[in-house]
């Protein structure tokens, strides 16, 4: 038997033809990925060497990240390549939750286990497996690289002659940070590889002959896609390069980068334009913390519109402490003074996160906000007593849907956590028990955002009473949705 390929990109070619021991294949939505790792997943099963009978038995592991829709996933590809006889090969088994694949005129015979983690105990679960290959789908959802060595681990143990193991997975382009561009495509060694498609955009995008049957033509495809994208969207899911840390749904998707941010020199011209007037004032915001943060802004009264023109933001490789980062944040006021022709440093306002008032964060008896006002001069105070999370995030909230908010380019780290960055991620020991509720992820990009929510706060930015948590309005579709948050407090 042959396996009939749809298509024979170059990129395509190249990663079933590779010997790697770990192959990724990454790329814009819609290049065939995953019809590629279907090809040769039924490749590495027709290779495997036939037993006393003749009979190529093989074992696979098709893993992702949730247990919805696994078999459709990977089956609806395969009987598209095997015909309308393929369903005639495969027989579930519910108790064990896997596949037995058999075509007896090849003699190939394989057991595939569809495993979900969305479970606690998948990852103990792999432990335990004797397997040929397997097949990691959508790996930009899974976040950890261990799942990778488990696999990895138990791999070319099944037949007991198997001498190699392939893991191969797909991928829509992930964050720097993930484990695809860490572990693997950095990774100076021949048996890990990245295979990188080109831009659906390009005159070498892969499968356009499909889109092309479907659309027109790829273009038409993915123009219709950039529409109403973000630009980081675009950069990953049509240009198929890295881009923003997004494994779930963004906090503020209210934000429209589009309408909202603009180049830095056209900002400074409106911050110069408005300081003739008296009808502004700056602020500033605040996050303590290992890696505090800090952004600034400036408040048209007249327009009740804010204009976030600058940010500091810690590297999160980067320890320093509040008592620094404080000295830092006077002479970053200073500089910008200078930059506005006004002297912001003296009669700006800062709103910082309530804990560094509720305990030490530093050495000594002053609490943060009062070294920031003995030992710095600045006229920092807590945004507000309670640190209520719902609080903050209607705040924000509320400014975005209006859309009385303009953020500078030059803010990267804000903007990008506004975009995306800053996201909720399933809490899976909820979805064991058949629950689905969700966190805020802590990363690079919650500090400058928490540092703009404790900045509207303290300017009263909110509609709801920060004193009496019980004036909460317990019937908004937010506490509704994300409440479970908001009782814990």
């Amino acid at each position: 038997m042959t396996i009939n390929l749809a298509s024979n990109y170059p990129v395509q070619k190249q990663f079933r033809e590779s010997k790697a021991k770990i192959r990724v294949i990454m790329g814009c939505i819609g290049s065939g990925k995953s019809h590629t790792c279907c090809q040769e997943i039924l490749s590495i099963m027709m290779r495997q060497a036939p037993d006393k009978n003749g009979v190529r038995k093989s074992r696979i592991a098709f893993v992702k990240h949730t247990k919805t829709s696994i078999p459709s996933t990977m089956l609806d590809n395969w009987y598209q390549f095997l015909g309308k006889k393929a369903r005639n090969y495969m027989k579930f088994n519910n108790k064990g939750n896997y596949y037995d694949f058999e075509m007896k005129k090849s003699k190939i015979k394989a057991r595939i286990y569809f495993i979900g983690l969305g479970m606690i105990r998948d990852d103990e679960d792999l432990k335990g497996l004797r397997l040929t290959a397997a097949w990691i789908n959508e790996a930009v959802y899974i976040r950890h690289y261990k799942l990778v060595e488990i696999l990895e681990g138990r791999l070319g143990r099944y037949p007991t002659d198997n001498k190699k193991g392939y893991l191969v997975v797909d991928t829509n382009p992930p964050h720097t940070d993930h484990w695809v561009c860490k572990n693997i495509d950095m990774r100076d060694d021949e048996d890990y590889k990245v295979f990188k498609q080109p831009s659906g955009m390009s005159e070498e995008a892969e499968n356009r002959h499909i889109l092309a049957i479907l659309y027109g033509s790829h273009w038409n495809y993915y123009e219709e896609k950039m529409k109403n994208w973000s630009r980081y969207r675009v950069q990953t899911d049509i240009h198929g390069q890295y881009g923003l840390n997004v494994e779930g749904d963004p906090v503020y998707p209210e934000f429209d980068e589009r309408e909202m941010v603009i180049d830095h020199d056209e900002m400074i011209k409106i911050v110069q334009d408005c300081c003739r007037y008296d009808d502004v004032e700056f602020c500033y915001g605040m996050d303590f913390g290992s890696t505090p943060a800090m952004v600034i802004a400036m408040k048209n009264k007249s327009e009740q519109k804010w204009y976030v023109f600058d940010e500091m933001v810690t590297p999160s490789e980067t320890k320093i402490g509040c008592d620094e980062f404080l000295g830092l944040v006077k002479e970053k006021l200073i500089h910008l003074s200078m930059k506005v022709d006004r002297d912001i440093s003296i009669n700006i306002k800062g709103h910082g996160d309530p804990s560094g008032d509720a305990f030490d964060q530093i050495q000594g008896d002053d609490t943060l906000f009062e070294i920031g006002r003995k030992k710095y001069g600045l006229d920092l105070k807590p945004a507000y007593k309670n640190n209520n999370l719902v609080i903050r995030r209607e705040t924000l909230r509320d400014v975005v849907r209006n859309k009385k908010i303009l953020f500078s380019n030059k803010c990267k780290n804000t903007v990008e956590g506004m975009a995306g960055g800053f996201h909720y991620r399933l809490i899976e020991s909820a979805m064991a028990f058949g629950e689905e509720k969700r966190k805020v992820v802590k990363n690079k990009y919650s500090h400058p955002i928490e540092s703009l929510e404790y900045l509207l706060v303290g300017e009263k930015q909110n509609t709801i009473s920060i004193n009496n948590r019980h004036e909460i309005d317990k019937s908004s579709a937010y506490y509704q949705r994300y409440g479970h948050y908001y009782d814990k407090l």
